[in-house]
Formats: structure tokens, C-alpha cells, sequence
């Protein structure tokens, strides 16, 4: 079963050692396990930016975290895409969101959600393309077909910006998550591509030789936890006191977690609302049926 399937879902607290050690072991705890998630168990959203094996891996400790400091029951849901799983995040499909900053950000901004805690990550972008490619500069991207991983990913935002400011004509293709894009560059089924630095790092030494990286972005991306708006104040003061006693592992992509302060909550915001019209035209355009719901009349 593929993990970034509409609703995967897998209660991981009694199996996370089996999970990080035997990967093909992750489909038959599936199809056993699928079922036994209870009625009144609680959802944490997981944006499905990378493999579901991976997410799997990464987010179990979090889970486990939680339900040890609420006492309450967790599973895992997810999404298709970024794009949907911004709209279930927003029609109240999760009772707990971890999400890509400017995501958090425009559910804050548009939903009214509650921020609780800074994901911290090292990861940054990177522009990519195969070795073997004739790409060895950005201007040698004009007239190049960029694949991208969803019209809503950062990635993608600040690939558009990027190329656009250098005047460059290209063409954009959506082909996935990140590690497919990874997987896409290696065997040279696309052509160039934004990745996420830590797929790229965690590729073997020979995969790695296979890519060169065109330009780094700086940035590193912190992503951002978030209630739904329905949350009360001492709902959210609780889980951010759960959330901040998380300890990551060292060979986490998690870095740790910290509550939210409105001063670094301002400084995310400058930076990410710029790409809140781009986020609501193309929601707009994707799902109608949810904008008409949120009464966006027509794009910005």
C-alpha cells in the first residue's frame, strides 16, 4: 500500500522499531492494522511532502509523544497531494497539524487555526538536475521544463521566483513528492528539479554523483504545529507544553520544537505571505467546490 495514499493511516506506538527496521514489513502491518484504529482515536495531519515510509519514521516519536502527554489515542491521516491536504487541514479533517510554514501560515492567516510550536529543521532547496544533463548554469535553464512537486510547495515558490526574476522562460510539470522527484533526477526520468537538501544528502555516495546542484537557496524551512480553530486556550497552552518536551534523535530530521512567539511568528509571516494570492488562485482553481465554501469570489 502506498503510504501517501488519501488516508493512510497506522498506529505505530507498539511497532516503530520494526518499522525503521524492516521497510517491507510496513504494507502487512498495514493491511492488519488499517482496521484497528478506534472510532475515538484523534488525527495528526502529516503533510505528505515526502515518502510515506519516511514520514512514518519520522513523525512516530511525535506521535508517541503526544499520546504520552495527553493520554489520548493518535493515528497518522495525510493526502494525495499538498494541495489537498491543505483543504482537509482547513474543513477540520485533523485534530492536530504539523505543516510546512507557509501553509501553517495561511491557516492562521485565512482559518483562524492555533500556533503552537516551530518544527526546527536544517533542511534548505536545492535546484537539481542529472549530471549528464547540459545544465551546468541558471541561464542554461531557459526553455528547460522544471518538474515541481505540487503548485502550492515552497519549493516550487521559490524555484518561480528565482527564474523569473532571471528572466528565464521554462515549463513547469508536477511529478510528486520530493523523494520522487529525488528518485526521478537519479535515474534521469526528468531533467531539473527543487529538492529538499536532505534527500539529497541522504542519497549514496554514488546516486549523490549523479546530480549536480544548480543554485542552494539559504533559507533553512522550519515547519510550523498547528490547532484548528476550534481549539481553546488552554488546549492549545497544554500541547505546546507536550510539544516543547519533545527530543528529537540525532539522526532526525526534526531538530526540535519550540512554542511559538509572536515576534518570530511576524517575522515568518513577512516572509511567507507573499505567496498567499499565488496559494489561494491556484486552491481556487484546483478545488472550486472548497472556495466557494470559504467564499474566495475569484482569485487575487
Amino acid at each position: 500500500m502506498n503510504l501517501s495514499y488519501p488516508g493512510w493511516r497506522l498506529r505505530v506506538r507498539h511497532f516503530y522499531g520494526l518499522i525503521l527496521k524492516s521497510p517491507c514489513v510496513i504494507g502487512l502491518l498495514l493491511v492488519a492494522l488499517s482496521s484497528s484504529s478506534g472510532a475515538d482515536d484523534k488525527t495528526l495531519g502529516v503533510s505528505p511532502w515526502t515518502s510515506g515510509q519516511l514520514l512514518q519514521a519520522w513523525m512516530a516519536p511525535v506521535l508517541s509523544q503526544v499520546e504520552q502527554g495527553t493520554g489520548d489515542d493518535y493515528h497518522f491521516e495525510s493526502a494525495s497531494s499538498l494541495n489537498e491536504y491543505l483543504v482537509k487541514a482547513a474543513q477540520g479533517e485533523f485534530d492536530l497539524v504539523m505543516i510546512p510554514m507557509h501553509m501553517g501560515l495561511f491557516l492562521i492567516e485565512y482559518f483562524d487555526f492555533k500556533p503552537l510550536v516551530f518544527v526546527r529543521s536544517d533542511v534548505n532547496v536545492m535546484l537539481v538536475t542529472h549530471a549528464g544533463t547540459d545544465y551546468h548554469q541558471l541561464s542554461d535553464l531557459n526553455g528547460a521544463t522544471i518538474s515541481m512537486s505540487d503548485p502550492i510547495a515552497i519549493t516550487g515558490f521559490l524555484t518561480e521566483d528565482l527564474l523569473d526574476g532571471a528572466n528565464l522562460v521554462y515549463e513547469k510539470r508536477y511529478s510528486g513528492h520530493h523523494w520522487k522527484l529525488t528518485d526521478g533526477l537519479v535515474k534521469r526520468a526528468i531533467s531539473v528539479a527543487p529538492i529538499v537538501s536532505n534527500h539529497y544528502e541522504q542519497r549514496s555516495n554514488t546516486a549523490s554523483k549523479k546530480l549536480r546542484v544548480l543554485h542552494r537557496f539559504p533559507q533553512h524551512l522550519d515547519g510550523i504545529m498547528v490547532l484548528p480553530s476550534s481549539a481553546k486556550p488552554a488546549d492549545v497552552k497544554r500541547m505546546q507544553a507536550v510539544l516543547s518536551a519533545f527530543k528529537p534523535a540525532p539522526t532526525s530530521m526534526i531538530k526540535g520544537m519550540d512554542s511559538v512567539t509572536r515576534e518570530e511568528l511576524k517575522i515568518w509571516r513577512a516572509w511567507m505571505s507573499q505567496y498567499f494570492p499565488r496559494m489561494k488562485q491556484r486552491l481556487l482553481e484546483l478545488h472550486p467546490d472548497f472556495a466557494k465554501k470559504a467564499r474566495w469570489a475569484q482569485p487575487e
